[in-house]
């Protein structure tokens, strides 16, 4: 999975973490942290098993609303790569897990006598998505044991290590601090992709995406 190269696939990836977010939300916002994880994550392997039962039942080499429905289910099927249902129920669980671990993290945060802002949760989402991504193109492009994978879970730590120390920083008083260094190396980096694509889209009518 090489950095996207397309808009359109950067919106997938923002996309990944609606359903998990929305429904960690509703369960942190009505119970306690604990309990509300655990609704969370209980619903969200309920949804994913529907997504399996949808694929299941979809024809072979077709597109329908069956696949696309299933796919916003399991947002994370393919963290470890293709395999069975049971593989891509996995998969998706633990992506999910982890997106609703930060949401039900930030309510309990924003329930504390400094609240926590949406930048702050947005910040956290976009570790929790490059975390993830960074997972997928280990396991998918079967990088482990190499050089590159090695790299690439420097990459996961380094992030990982982004977001506890963004998690200190809010505890300490220093919320703004913390978004930033949450989410400041992912928006340079996005940043310079951004300059990328207006250079690419401005070379000329023969530019194209590969």
């Amino acid at each position: 999975m090489p950095f996207p190269r397309h808009p359109v696939a950067l919106l997938y990836l923002a996309s990944t973490v609606v359903v998990p977010a929305a429904v960690a939300w509703f369960a942190a916002d009505r119970l306690s942290s604990a309990p509300a994880f655990a609704a969370a994550v209980g619903a969200l392997a309920a949804l994913a098993a529907t997504g399996c039962l949808l694929l299941r039942t979809s024809p072979l080499g077709a597109i329908t609303w069956r696949n696309r429905l299933a796919g916003w289910l399991m947002p994370w099927a393919n963290l470890f790569g293709p395999g069975s249902l049971g593989r891509l129920w996995a998969s998706s669980v633990l992506g999910n897990l982890v997106v609703a671990g930060i949401v039900v993290l930030f309510v309990a945060l924003a329930r504390r006598d400094q609240p926590a802002p949406w930048s702050l949760l947005g910040a956290w989402l976009l570790d929790a998505v490059v975390v993830l991504y960074l997972l997928a193109t280990l396991t998918r492009s079967h990088l482990r044991g190499s050089s590159a994978g090695r790299r690439l879970l420097r990459m996961v730590a380094l992030v990982v290590l982004q977001f506890g120390a963004s998690v200190g920083l809010h505890l300490a008083g220093s919320t703004a601090m913390a978004v930033g260094v949450a989410a400041g190396p992912q928006l340079v980096v996005l940043a310079v992709w951004l300059a990328w694509v207006v250079v690419i889209l401005t070379v000329g009518r023969n530019a194209r995406w590969n």
